[in-house]
């Protein structure tokens, strides 16, 4: 269904059926959200962080509807707070971990570039947002850093899906600031959701490969010790 509704509200972006769209766009993250909570092991506290960076991806993706700077700030702050959980989901699954695998200086270097080069083109045209823009960009560059550190060998599931998951969402970002603050370039509503929906799912279905390996590992031990 997920995909079903990608489609469609793909089409409605390509043909302008702004209306169609506030069913559409808002179905995408309910659907994720109910896979979620539906798929995952129950009793974890990893999931309610999870199902919470969920809520608040819906909440933007109702509030970024709207064409006007108050809406576009309650959005930039949703997804704030979704990127935040996502960190702390992440951390948590690397603090969680016996064996970690080491932080890449060339990774944090390379995304923190990134993040710095684009926020300088954008700087001039982004008016009084220069700081709440500035904050997210920390905030998605800390997700993606966070995501790549995240998971040793034995969650490579997870990592295999998180990690791309996690790139797509600072594209479809880094997409969606370039349209919105220095070129609307054609196509650019259409990519940027595009690979939104493609990093939310990817990241969904890794975080639940976690969760069952986490408990996987947990029954393991248990048993050992029983």
């Amino acid at each position: 269904m997920f995909f079903g509704d990608l489609l469609v509200e793909l089409t409605a972006i390509a043909f302008n059926w702004h209306t169609a769209r506030f069913f559409t766009k808002p179905l995408l993250l309910l659907l994720l959200f109910t896979w979620f909570m539906s798929a995952s092991v129950k009793f974890s506290p990893l999931r309610y962080i999870i199902a919470a960076a969920l809520f608040f991806s819906w909440l933007g993706d109702i509030f970024l509807l709207h064409n006007n700077a108050g809406w576009f700030m309650a959005g930039l702050g949703s997804f704030l707070l979704a990127h935040l959980l996502y960190i702390f989901f992440f951390v948590r699954a690397r603090r969680s971990q016996p064996v970690k695998g080491p932080w890449r200086p060339v990774v944090i270097a390379a995304v923190v570039a990134y993040t710095v080069m684009l926020f300088s083109v954008l700087y001039k045209h982004t008016g009084n947002l220069q700081v709440p823009v500035g904050i997210y960009a920390c905030a998605i560059a800390g997700m993606l850093v966070t995501a790549v550190h995240a998971f040793n060998k034995n969650y490579s599931n997870a990592g295999a899906w998180c990690i791309p998951g996690a790139a797509l969402f600072v594209i479809s970002d880094s997409l969606l600031a370039i349209h919105k603050f220095y070129y609307a370039f054609a196509g650019g509503p259409f990519a940027v959701m595009l690979t939104y929906a493609l990093a939310q799912y990817a990241i969904t279905k890794g975080c639940l490969l976690y969760l069952a390996a986490e408990k996987k590992g947990l029954t393991a031990i248990a048993k050992r010790r029983g």
